[in-house]
């Protein structure tokens, strides 16, 4: 088995790197944190990764009949409906939850590491490629080890991107109120002053 260690030794490295090198200090520790929520998420989601050779072969024998359609569910919200069905407290709707907040906090340091990403224009795709991300590496892995060892949801994709918007509309909203209040102080003292 591959453990998710090994996300965490790389994003250790990485974070080494972007430390010293990128300056200021508060964007390099930002980097740090993106860095090790990536690491968390890819630990989590696309590790263990069962590379024994008779649990690959017991895995292939037992888990796949080569129809994509066992594992693959490219039916969008077939699983959110079964969750919201199921209730909440459940295990499915717990899941589905853990889904919308597991990419969440890309919608707070993408904008503060990229400005390119402050924009609704700029970040949809981004929101959509993130969200999207963990099922492909688990379908990348699943081909690369001759069966599914992990199954893949369009509705988890959907549930991510749905919570890094989320996220970002509180952001955007949050960042506008600052500014607002930034310069509703600075208009009395510049008033006051003339």
């Amino acid at each position: 088995m591959l453990n998710g260690w090994i996300a965490w030794l790389v994003a250790a490295a990485m974070a080494f790197l972007f430390a010293a090198a990128v300056r200021p200090l508060p964007r390099a520790l930002l980097a740090v944190v993106a860095l090790a929520h990536v690491a968390f998420v890819v630990s989590v989601a696309i590790f263990p990764i069962p590379v024994d050779a008779d649990l690959t072969r017991l895995a292939r024998e037992r888990g796949w009949t080569g129809n994509a359609a066992t594992f693959v569910n490219l039916t969008p919200f077939e699983t959110i409906r079964q969750s919201l069905l199921s209730g909440i407290g459940s295990h499915e709707f717990t899941q589905a939850v853990q889904n919308v907040f597991v990419l969440s906090p890309v919608a707070v340091y993408a904008p503060l590491l990229w400005r390119s990403a402050r924009s609704w224009a700029a970040f949809v795709p981004v929101a959509i490629i993130a969200g999207c991300s963990i099922e492909i590496g688990q379908l990348a892995v699943s081909i690369v080890l001759g069966f599914p060892y992990r199954s893949i949801d369009i509705d988890d994709a959907i549930l991510n991107s749905l919570g890094i918007v989320i996220v970002f509309v509180l952001y955007r909203a949050g960042t506008a109120l600052m500014e607002a209040t930034r310069q509703q102080r600075a208009s009395p003292t510049a008033a006051s002053s003339e």
